[in-house]
């Protein structure tokens, strides 16, 4: 026979099921409520980014396996207080019941009423599972969710029996054993992105050192017909005097327009090969001492070709300190950023490079008037990832190595974009306080 005393009913409460909600990963439901000590308690307030322990219990007068995990939980909370784990116990029972409770019991944690228990209803935690004539119909279901600092439920504790209460001090565990899988998993990301880095570092240097050998090896196949042509227009020229006297007018003219044109090329390539070389014999373990507005014009001479007469080149130069660091690496970063600068152009455009001190820092900005970077795109644009180019899928390195070689530095690499307009932002602590000149 069962009993329907309020007592009898707990001992005896009969088999039923009872899901509650949230679901483990999912934020716990914020609560404003009334505490036995009579004040309003906001839960994300007075959690304030910490862990908490939200526990429900049913009554502090009918039900003595309430009672009994209330005391214990005083009895653990220097544990949860050492932790730095908020505590909050919830009932549909009035403040002044609990007032009574905690005075009797010297509770210190927060006790809250939920008298017509919407909060409870809220979370899942009010039991209307069974048949509404059931005695326990409408009853609290006991149990605790443990939220993480983020506010979300990483573990549950409820059971299906009601006789069933964990020690509350055992809670703690669960805490602890969450707080070293956290650790852990920061370790393990801390450990993969070292790993990243050092794979990024490695492809980028071998990379650079077969970059290196191609350029020198173009600027050596350069230098060889140069040094050629230089001698044979010299003995050109030496005769250009004495054959003019034979030639007309028209004739000597046109001879030299060939002069200067010739010689403007011969000029040009002169210019090229010694680009290639000052970025090719640059010692990319060393630190030089450099003017960095003449970096950005070395740099961007190597890209004159994909430039040609559709991009336009605006210069906003200021009187600068020389920089001191490794320059090799500060041209490869500027490759980078100047080479996506005229990527993102489609048609005519406009490149701006801006070098300046602002304070005790360098400052390099370089702007394209390209198609913008989406904001999926610049989510990941520090980040090794795949891309497309030229129907060619490829592992996207250079700009976070760029990012990276600038940290290394003590600076700063920021990308603001929108449609039609990026710039990227070069910072770097000075290095040396020699000026530059202009």
């Amino acid at each position: 026979m069962k009993e329907t005393s309020p007592g009898m009913r707990i001992l005896n409460p009969g088999p039923y099921h009872f899901f509650t909600g949230p679901a483990e990963g999912e934020p716990m439901p914020d609560f404003t409520l009334l505490s036995h000590e009579g004040r309003l308690v906001n839960f994300t307030a007075e959690r304030a980014g910490r862990p908490a322990l939200v526990h429900f219990f049913r009554s502090v007068t009918w039900c003595p396996f309430c009672s009994m995990q209330l005391v214990e939980l005083q009895q653990a909370i220097a544990g949860y207080d050492a932790a730095g784990i908020a505590v909050f116990a919830i009932c549909p029972e009035p403040v002044a019941l609990l007032r009574e409770f905690a005075a009797a019991h010297g509770i210190r944690y927060l006790l809250l009423a939920d008298e017509e228990a919407r909060y409870i209803r809220q979370v899942g935690v009010l039991n209307t599972a069974v048949d509404p004539r059931d005695p326990v119909y409408g009853i609290p279901h006991p149990g605790s969710f443990l939220v993480n600092r983020e506010g979300r439920v990483f573990e549950k504790r409820f059971h299906a029996d009601v006789r069933v209460r964990e020690p509350m001090g055992s809670l703690l565990l669960y805490f602890r054993v969450r707080e070293l899988n956290e650790r852990l998993e920061e370790k393990v990301r801390e450990r993969t992105r070292a790993l990243e880095e050092a794979q990024m570092h490695l492809v980028e240097a071998a990379r650079r050192a077969t970059l290196g050998k191609l350029i020198a090896g173009i600027n050596h196949e350069l230098n060889t017909p140069l040094g050629a042509l230089a001698g044979s227009l010299r003995a050109v020229w030496s005769f250009y005097g004495r054959a003019c006297e034979a030639l007309t007018p028209a004739q000597r003219e046109a001879l030299a327009d060939l002069r200067r044109t010739t010689e403007e090329a011969f000029g040009r390539l002169e210019k090229l090969a010694g680009d290639l070389r000052k970025f090719a014999l640059l010692d990319a373990s060393g630190r030089e001492t450099i003017d960095l507005r003449e970096s950005v014009d070395l740099v961007m001479g190597l890209l004159a070709h994909e430039c040609g007469r559709r991009i336009r080149v605006v210069r906003d130069y200021h009187e600068v300190p020389r920089w001191t660091g490794p320059a090799a690496q500060m041209h490869q970063v500027l490759l980078e950023i100047l080479s996506n600068a005229v990527e993102a152009i489609d048609g005519e455009g406009i490149i701006r490079l801006s070098v300046r001190q602002r304070e005790d820092m360098l400052e390099v900005a370089i702007t394209d008037s390209g198609r913008g970077i989406s904001a999926a795109e610049r989510a990941q644009l520090f980040e090794p990832h795949l891309r497309t180019k030229g129907g060619r899928v490829g592992m996207s390195l250079g700009l976070p190595l760029a990012n990276q070689i600038i940290r290394d530095q003590g600076g700063a690499l920021d990308v603001a974009s929108a449609p039609g307009e990026t710039t990227v932002r070069i910072t770097l602590p000075l290095r040396s306080g020699e000026s530059a000149g202009v």
